[in-house]
């Protein structure tokens, strides 16, 4: 018996099927009758991956559970003697012999091994006994589903000729299963199958067209199926050798290609990196890093630049990463001479990052924020003159590039310089346009910063240049000739704004006021918030002057002051005049004020108040009144504090002005009882004060019509006691004499009658002869809201001694 059947002998069944199928799967090569794939193996296939045949990866993955065998020919009965060289290096690869043909097909060559020295060998020969064409036998007399032997009986001669041998080639980039040196029937029916490392076969095209991994393990087979027979064909089988491809990115494993296909890899000793620069010694151990020593971290920063100093933190590590630093405060990282304590040129920039721009070597030159200074020509030396531009702090206007030229005359003299150039704003509560800005420096070392532009705000529009600021206080000085200030029409504006502010500062802007007939020069100062409720001061350079009350009162003020004001869109000019010991018609106040109001395009009403004023015969009088534009009389009240017996009110007192003439009125209303009520009025006169009225348009009868009661009260100015209420009227007798009669009230019953006497002459009125006519008397008392017919009595005398009376 040949050692390759002595051997099979000893297998179980099992065992012995494995054994013919491995064997089988060690001669298949996978080619066209050479056993190499076509294209050659550096074609590139799957990322470039070499398509070189590995003998030590044909290994048995497992059988075909679909109910076929993997291997047609794999039996008892017929068996494949296949002497198997195991190569020694991964440079032993499968070489394509033409001299054997197993199976009565391609031969299949798998020498040129070194084999440990057991030279070439030829796989038609490794059982010594057999020879190819009595193992073609196996397949000839092998029944395929149970229909007979293989082609339908055809194949009596035992060769297998028509059996559909397979290879797997590259067509193009993708790897295709085809026959080799076998056509099948025109009517067979071909089903291709597939099988990746272990997996399941599967039907499919020809060409497999799915990704492919380092490592796979590509099998394919083809079943012809005609009408009286059904073939399919041992697997052709290619594995995608080791590469860089089979990593599994573990330092401490050692990857290969596992025979059952895909990447395998097993631990291995040495050193390794866990990722933490923080461990040192890091070892591995069962195929992982296991790591070592803790140390301390660093804290370390980017050096871009290269000058030692780095800028952006890079955070505590235990290793230098590139370009890192453990010195920091660099403030430009992009510029190697630009690190802490550097050395300062005039080139505007901050060498020695202490904030500051060119402090040591500009000293004198540029002011504070000035940066990227670009001059034609170097400045350096005793003299020079050179354009150049920089960048300025602008204060309100921002970061600025202006255009200029920077000069010094001789060694001993500093250097002066003027930039210029536009610039814009924003954020402020008005707008400039055609902003034009200058930042000089003259020889005594002052720095100017002046522009100009076109002002808006609250529609009205102006030419303004003035001054600009930086640092904390950064703003401008708006200086315009003329402008519209909350409707008023100002000239010799000055303004102010501070960056930030919503307000625009007013330091000066000269109005005209109109002011009852007269032309009130005055200056707007204060906070304007355009658009917005906004209360500004008005500022009268001459405090003097202005009439109190026009022409109507005819008195000067000695200040003068006031205000305009927005509410609601409505605008107020609000004035303030008033004197001390002022001397006017009628009264002497100690203080004498007017208020003055008039809203745009309306006309003034005036407030008027005295105090301490004296008039007549009291003082420490408060007196106030009002008056309207266009009215001929202008009126003040006050009250004297004083009480008339039966008065309501006390006593008020009235100073009214005519074309500067005072007139003085006292009133007070009395219950002039029985009479009623009634109001007094008089005026003070050659030091006398008496109040009067009217009660009764009727009194009483006498000789013709009804004369008028009136009723009287005076003010001592001495005991600053009113007398009491006195009636008084005025009998007319008959011959046309005239009889006073006056009386007061009783203040106990509440009676009042009237009486009154005075010498007359008889006249026709008693045409007596040796009558004498002395005197007459006249009584009249009231009774029922009316006053009863006079009474009258004469008195006379008859002759020289006799009297009568009537």
């Amino acid at each position: 018996m040949p050692p390759y059947n002595q051997a099979k002998a000893l297998l179980s069944p099992r065992a012995r099927h494995r054994w013919v199928w491995l064997a089988s799967l060690l001669l298949i090569a996978c080619g066209d009758g050479g056993g190499e794939l076509d294209p050659p193996a550096d074609a590139g296939l799957a990322g470039d991956v070499s398509l070189d045949v590995s003998l030590d990866s044909f290994a048995d993955g497992g059988l075909d559970t679909s109910g076929e065998d993997d291997i047609a020919a794999a039996d008892d009965a017929a068996a494949q003697d296949v002497a198997v060289a195991k190569p020694d290096s991964a440079d032993d690869v499968a070489k394509p012999d033409a001299s054997a043909s197993p199976d009565g097909g391609p031969a299949t060559d798998v020498g040129g091994m070194d084999g440990g020295g057991a030279g070439t060998q030829d796989a038609a020969q490794a059982d010594g006994a057999e020879t190819d064409a009595a193992q073609g036998q196996a397949d000839g007399a092998e029944q395929a589903d149970g229909g007979g032997a293989d082609g339908g009986g055809a194949d009596s001669g035992g060769a297998d000729g028509a059996k559909p041998a397979v290879h797997i080639e590259n067509q193009g980039g993708k790897l295709a299963c085809s026959f080799d040196k076998y056509s099948p029937p025109a009517q067979a029916k071909v089903t291709w199958r597939w099988r990746l490392n272990t997996g399941a076969w599967a039907d499919g095209k020809a060409v497999w067209d799915k990704q492919l991994k380092a490592c796979d393990l590509l099998a394919c087979t083809a079943t012809v199926e005609t009408t009286s027979a059904k073939l399919t064909s041992a697997p052709a089988k290619t594995q995608l050798p080791v590469g860089a491809l089979c990593n599994t990115g573990n330092s401490c494993q050692a990857p290969s290609c596992s025979e059952l296909g895909g990447c395998a890899a097993a631990g291995k000793p040495g050193t390794c990196e866990d990722g933490d620069p923080c461990t040192i010694g890091d070892t591995c151990t069962s195929g992982t890093c296991i790591a070592g020593k803790k140390e301390a971290c660093v804290n370390y920063y980017s050096d871009q630049d290269g000058d030692g100093f780095g800028q952006a933190s890079l955070g505590c590590l235990c290793k230098a990463p590139a370009n890192a630093v453990t010195q920091k405060g660099d403030c430009n990282d992009t510029i190697k001479t630009v690190y802490p304590k550097a050395k300062e040129t005039c080139d505007g920039l901050d060498e020695d990052c202490d904030g500051s721009t060119d402090e040591a070597a500009c000293t004198g030159m540029f002011p504070p924020g000035t940066a990227d200074f670009k001059p034609k020509k170097p400045t350096t030396g005793d003299t020079y003159d050179t354009e150049a531009t920089a960048t300025f702090d602008a204060g309100p206007f921002g970061k600025v590039t202006l255009t200029g030229n920077v000069k010094k005359t001789a060694k001993d003299k500093p250097a002066t310089w003027c930039f210029a150039g536009p610039a814009k704003l924003s954020g402020a509560p008005f707008s400039l346009d055609k902003v034009q800005l200058k930042i000089c420096k003259d020889a005594a070392g002052t720095i100017t910063r002046t522009y100009a532009a076109d002002l808006t705000i609250e529609g009205s529009k102006s030419s303004v240049s003035g001054t600009f600021s930086v640092g904390a206080s950064a703003g401008l000085v708006m200086n315009a000739t003329a402008l519209k200030i909350m409707g008023l029409s100002a000239s010799g504006v000055s303004l102010s704004w501070q960056k930030g502010q919503g307000h625009v500062s007013i330091a000066k802007a000269d109005v005209t006021i109109a002011y009852l007939g007269q032309q009130l020069k005055g200056a707007l100062t204060g906070k304007w918030v355009p658009n917005k409720d906004t209360t500004l001061a008005i500022a009268f350079a001459t405090q003097t002057g202005s009439k109190t009350v026009g022409g109507v009162v005819g008195a000067t003020s000695q200040t003068l002051s006031g205000s305009h004001s927005r509410k609601g869109g409505e605008t107020t000019t609000t004035l303030a005049l008033g004197a001390k010991k002022l001397t006017l018609p009628g009264a002497n106040p100690d203080e004498w004020a007017v208020s003055a109001k008039r809203q745009s395009g309306k006309t003034w009403k005036l407030e008027i108040a005295a105090k301490d004023t004296t008039v007549g015969p009291f003082t420490n009088l408060a007196l106030s009144g009002d008056f309207i534009e266009g009215a001929k009389t202008a009126c003040v009240t006050g009250d004297t504090g004083h009480k008339p017996a039966g008065a309501l009110t006390n006593m008020t007192v009235t100073v009214c002005w005519t074309d500067g003439k005072a007139t003085v009125t006292y009133n007070a209303q009395v219950d002039a009882k029985p009479t009623g009520a009634a109001k007094l009025s008089g005026q003070w006169g050659s030091g006398k004060l008496c109040l009067s009225a009217d009660v009764a348009n009727a009194g009483p009868a006498s000789g013709g019509a009804a004369p008028k009661v009136s009723v009287q009260t005076c003010f001592d100015p001495k005991t600053k006691v009113f007398s009491p209420l006195t009636f008084q009227t005025t009998a007319v007798l008959p011959n046309k004499a005239a009889v006073p009669m006056q009386g007061v009230t009783d203040p106990k019953t509440g009676a009042l009658c009237l009486t009154g006497a005075a010498t007359t002459q008889a006249g026709s009125l008693l045409p007596l002869k040796g009558v004498t006519f002395l005197a007459v008397t006249a009584k009249s008392c009231m009774a029922g809201q009316k006053f009863s017919d006079i009474s009258i009595n004469y008195i006379y005398r008859i002759g020289k001694s006799a009297t009568l009376r009537r």
